[in-house]
Parts: structure tokens; C-alpha cells; sequence
């Protein structure tokens, strides 16, 4: 009971910092805010999958998880790198 209404409000405070981070992705001016909020946005959705693998009992989610991870810091290195031969902005 106590530990549902943990990730109850984990998931919530998840959900509030997803839409504060869309809005920095959308709005923000400069390459690298964006590179940083697309990566903590996937770091954000990645603990939802953990939440909810945990809450469900559902292992496949942390299979989910943890190719969204390797996909996030392949991303990530992708755009700092053409970030690093565009020059910056």
C-alpha cells in the first residue's frame, strides 16, 4: 500500500518534470540545451519503464529500459559530435 503510493507520486513528479523538459526542448534557443533536455527526457522515460516494470512485476519493461538507455547515449554522442564539427551556435 505504502510503496504504491510511492511510485504513485514518483510517477507524477515524472510526469511534471516531462512536461517542463518538453517545454525547454521546444523553446530553448541553443543546440546544446537541446542535446541536454532530449537527454534527460529519455532519462526521465526510462525511470517511468523502471516505475512501472517495479509496480507490475513486469520484467520486459527494464529490457525496454535499458535499449531505450543504450539508444539515449548513442544519441547523444551522435549530436555532440555534430555539435563538436558544426561549431557552436
Amino acid at each position: 500500500m505504502m510503496l504504491d503510493m510511492v511510485y504513485d507520486v514518483a510517477l507524477m513528479w515524472g510526469a511534471l518534470l516531462m512536461m517542463v523538459l518538453l517545454g525547454f526542448l521546444m523553446y530553448s534557443r541553443s543546440f546544446l540545451i537541446r542535446i541536454l533536455a532530449l537527454d534527460v527526457l529519455s532519462m526521465v522515460m526510462i525511470t517511468f519503464l523502471v516505475l512501472y516494470a517495479l509496480q507490475h512485476h513486469a520484467a520486459y519493461y527494464l529490457d525496454v529500459a535499458l535499449a531505450l538507455a543504450l539508444l539515449s547515449f548513442i544519441g547523444t554522442l551522435g549530436a555532440a559530435g555534430y555539435h563538436r564539427h558544426r561549431g557552436p551556435t
